[in-house]
């Protein structure tokens, strides 16, 4: 019984890890992409407010752990200006 009761730790454990990782690489992935609008776009834009808010709002996502929901709209604004994405 006992080692049945270890495995389930160690196995809620490493889930739990993994999931950590994720989102630690999706939380990096987010800043790369947002470092790159900043850098680039950001700077030809200086009239367009909204797309700077949109962005900044992105990436306050993803830092706040939700990066399913800054992630898309990073890359959508660096492709509609015909960036490549960096390596996820």
């Amino acid at each position: 019984m006992r080692s049945i009761i270890a495995s389930l730790v160690l196995a809620m454990s490493l889930g739990v890890t993994s999931a950590a990782q994720a989102q630690s690489d999706d939380l990096a992935y987010c800043e790369r992409l947002y470092a790159t609008w900043e850098r680039y776009i950001a700077p030809r834009s200086q009239g367009q407010i909204t797309g700077g808010v949109a962005a900044i709002a992105s990436v306050d996502q993803c830092r706040r752990g939700n990066p399913a929901g800054g992630i898309p709209t990073l890359e959508k604004k660096l492709l509609d200006n015909r960036f490549t994405l960096p390596a996820r």
